[in-house]
């Protein structure tokens, strides 16, 4: 399976040994790398599209400390994951469902997150809410001119 520069860029963010709640993992493509080539403890990957969690499932078949659930945000997100990643959603979701479970965030250690819209704003709300933006990224997913750019806020 050959990856996207996104996804080698997103698991760059996450430390070695850490436990990541990924949600809104679409088809595995991350939980693939991290499984493959990180040295990650163990990854929920989170999904709540039939389609899109049916590619999850068989993608992510016999890969070692990868767990699926068919959920939605933060609902099953406890303080085991020290890592949630967010990314490929828009930047008002992203909040929203951080909004949704603030009594969750605090045992957050690292947040990565992908807005596609509204960056401006997730990076005032993420300040608000206490985080610390320490890293960034930008991430242009294709070679043609005419495709728009994607940022990976850290």
């Amino acid at each position: 399976m050959k990856f996207s520069e996104r996804i080698i860029q997103i698991a760059n963010f996450i430390e070695d040994g850490s436990s990541c709640f990924d949600v809104g993992a679409d088809h595995g493509y991350l939980e693939n790398y991290l499984s493959n080539y990180r040295n990650i403890h163990k990854i929920m990957a989170i999904e709540n599209k039939i389609g899109p969690f049916s590619s999850l499932k068989n993608n992510t078949y016999g890969l070692k400390n990868v767990e699926c659930s068919f959920s939605s945000g933060l609902d099953n997100y406890n303080e085991q994951y020290d890592t949630v990643i967010m990314t490929g959603m828009g930047g008002k979701l992203i909040i929203n469902l951080l909004n949704e479970h603030l009594d969750k965030l605090k045992f957050i250690k690292n947040l990565i997150i992908g807005p596609q819209k509204n960056i401006d704003e997730v990076r005032k709300d993420l300040l608000q809410l206490g985080f610390v933006i320490n890293k960034e990224a930008i991430i242009k997913e294709n070679n043609n001119p005419n495709d728009t750019e994607t940022e990976e806020t850290i």
